[in-house]
């Protein structure tokens, strides 16, 4: 057995010595090449005869060249390499398997060269489209673009205002209405809760819209909500059918006092630099003295966009001193009458080179900018007659809802520009004792412009949604305001005002000695220019029909089909708060029984009897005159006056009596 492998790697070195010969034979002398030849020839034939028994299969051999000239013949002499290790004959299993495999191979082969001549003959044409469906937004064109619409203009801001996080109550049901989707395919569309997980990287196609959780964090209801959401909706409506040359809407209200000598805001922001200094902060977190705040009133302009009114705009804001000034409905009046004239804001406001002649705020519904306030209704009378106004809206949404109004949405802007920022009181000096009380007010109205001055600083380098912001400090006024008299007048207010708990409207009148022209086409829509009463509509047996006030279950239509519907109004002429619930209940109480007009509160509705009083009193001195003044009337009918003074005095009354 040892010499058997002995003489197997004897034959082994020769072969490879062999081998390497053949591939250099151009290189070798002939002397050198016979005798390898001879050399490798013999100890094959040895190995070969001496172990028959090591090989399964034959090893080609030839007899050396009889000439040493007949090199060639030994290079076409075909030899087989042997195996370096000893190997087992194939079974008749395996050789069937891999001819198999070789002729699938083969066959695979052949027809991947025929399928390629085929598509290189075949004419040039587009690529086939991808297996599989389509995706939903080819067959449901606008479904991205109508789930924004449905969720930005009916959404609020979050509850503390810091984050720009935009809140609407909408289910996923809501969204499906008008698309013939799944509820799956329409939440892939949605913002995923979690990226990382497998169900979140089925998100490709998505809006920016991300449901939320149920939460803890719900504000307070009130019945009002939907009532005032529809009277809102009217004047929106109303807006966009008059377009951007005609009308302005604004969005008032007063942002959170801004504390001096504390942190402006009591929000953390990310650091985007490196700054090598320590920063001191005040050691106690409770204010200075009373009334030691900024006050500022900000306004928002509320541009068109694609036929609607967006939520964008410009913004202005006016900022006061806390202990020296307040935020009332004139205040406000005044900030609206000079940023209507400002010189950065004529862009918005003015329309052939004059304000334009509508007019719509939208507020909060606080003590200052509520539309059922006394002192709201004298500002908004001083202002609809110095501007020449066509009319004027202030509507506002229901208590505990203010995080609807438009203007929420830009304070968390506002108050992320005063994180770390800390506003000194004492800038001039200090006019504090050690009591915190003032004992200097020439001293204090100086910190308090100052301090003023460096929060306008910083609010002026704000760009909210790519609009400017404009901010002033605002004195005190050294004079009181005066009311106006036309609001005081009952019979102007009769014919300008249809005043409402959550809407005030003043519309210029018909009579042109009392009122100019109107230059809008608000008459074109409304015919008395008042907005209609909202009225809730719904699916009854034989179509659309009203709902009854004990049966509130249907939904307020948009104005052009509420104009559409006038005839379904139960009642008419149909009072503003009909719909609404807090009012249901006293409604009756607060309509006039000889006109039918509606007024919402009782003194009120008694200012407006006494005109009716006065009238009743004209109708009976008028027959008094008639039987005692006009003594005989001639045969042609005319009528012949013997006291010519009696006839001349005046037959009205002032509230008096006289």
């Amino acid at each position: 057995m040892g010499k058997q492998d002995e003489d197997w790697k004897n034959l082994r070195e020769a072969w490879n010595k062999f081998d390497k010969t053949l591939k250099n034979q151009s290189n070798c002398p002939t002397f050198l090449q016979k005798w390898i030849f001879k050399s490798a020839t013999t100890s094959t034939k040895t190995t070969a005869t001496s172990e028959p028994a090591r090989s399964s299969k034959a090893v080609a051999t030839t007899q050396p060249p009889t000439s040493s000239n007949n090199v060639e013949q030994a290079k076409e002499v075909e030899v087989e390499e042997l195996p370096s290790k000893y190997t087992r004959p194939e079974s008749l299993e395996v050789r069937n398997r891999r001819s198999d495999f070789e002729n699938q191979e083969a066959t695979r082969l052949r027809a991947a060269e025929i399928e390629g001549k085929k598509k290189l003959e075949a004419p040039q044409t587009l690529p086939k489209p991808k297996r599989g469906r389509p995706p939903t937004e080819k067959e449901q064109e606008g479904l991205q673009e109508a789930i924004l619409n449905l969720v930005y203009y009916e959404a609020s801001t979050d509850d503390p205002r810091r984050s720009e996080i935009l809140k609407c109550a909408k289910t996923v049901d809501e969204l499906l209405a008008g698309y013939n989707i799944f509820r799956t395919a329409l939440y892939y569309r949605l913002i995923p809760r979690n990226v990382s997980t497998k169900d979140g990287g089925r998100h490709v196609n998505t809006v920016p819209v991300k449901l939320i959780r149920p939460s803890n964090s719900l504000r307070k209801e009130h019945e009002d909500t939907h009532f005032c959401a529809g009277q809102i909706k009217h004047i929106r409506d109303l807006a966009e059918l008059l377009g951007p040359q005609a009308v302005n809407v604004l969005s008032v209200d007063d942002k959170a006092r801004v504390p001096l000598g504390l942190p402006a805001a009591q929000k953390q922001a990310p650091i985007l630099m490196h700054y090598e200094r320590q920063i001191l902060m005040p050691d106690y977190d409770y204010p200075i003295a009373k009334g030691l705040k900024l006050i500022p009133s900000v306004i928002g302009v509320l541009c068109f966009k694609d036929w609607k009114v967006s939520y964008s705009g410009p913004t202005c804001i006016s900022i006061r001193g806390g202990a020296i000034d307040s935020s009332t409905a004139e205040t406000h009046r005044q900030d609206l009458i000079k940023y209507l004239h400002h010189d950065k804001m004529r862009d918005y406001f003015w329309s052939n080179n004059r304000i334009k002649p509508v007019l719509v705020v939208f507020s909060d519904g606080g003590p200052d900018e509520a539309p059922r306030n006394e002192k709201v209704l004298q500002a908004a009378v001083k202002s609809f007659k110095m501007l020449d106004l066509d009319a004027m809206f202030v509507c506002t949404n229901a208590p505990h809802q203010s995080a609807r109004n438009p203007v929420e949405r830009r304070m968390a802007p506002l108050s992320q520009d005063l994180c770390g920022l800390i506003i000194p009181h004492d800038i001039c000096g200090t006019h504090l004792h050690a009591r915190g009380r003032t004992i200097d007010k020439v001293l204090e109205k100086k910190n308090f412009e100052a301090a003023g001055r460096i929060l306008a600083e910083v609010w002026n380098r704000t760009v909210i949604d790519g609009f400017e912001v404009i901010a002033q400090y605002v004195p005190p006024a050294s004079t009181a305001a005066s009311e106006s008299t036309e609001a005081n007048d009952v019979l102007w207010r009769n014919r300008h005002i249809l005043q409402s708990k959550y809407c005030l409207p003043v519309v210029k009148c018909q009579d042109e000695s009392c009122c100019s022209p109107m230059i809008s086409r608000l008459r074109l829509y409304l015919e008395d220019g008042f907005l209609p009463a909202p009225v809730m509509f719904r699916h009854g047996l034989y179509g659309l029909e009203a709902c009854s006030q004990e049966n509130i279950d249907g939904r307020f239509l948009d104005i052009s089909q509420r104009l559409q519907n006038a005839s379904l109004v139960p009642v008419k002429p149909c009072p503003n708060d009909y719909y609404c619930p807090s009012v249901i209940p006293e409604l009756q109480k607060l309509i006039c029984p000889v006109c039918k007009k509606y007024f919402f509160r009782k003194a009120r509705l008694t200012k407006h009897g006494k005109i009716h009083k006065n009238l009743a009193t004209i109708f009976e001195l008028a027959e008094e005159i008639e039987t005692e003044v006009v003594s005989s009337i001639d045969e042609g009918g005319v009528q012949i006056i013997e006291d010519m003074e009696a006839w001349m005095q005046p037959i009205y009354e002032d509230d008096t009596g006289n």
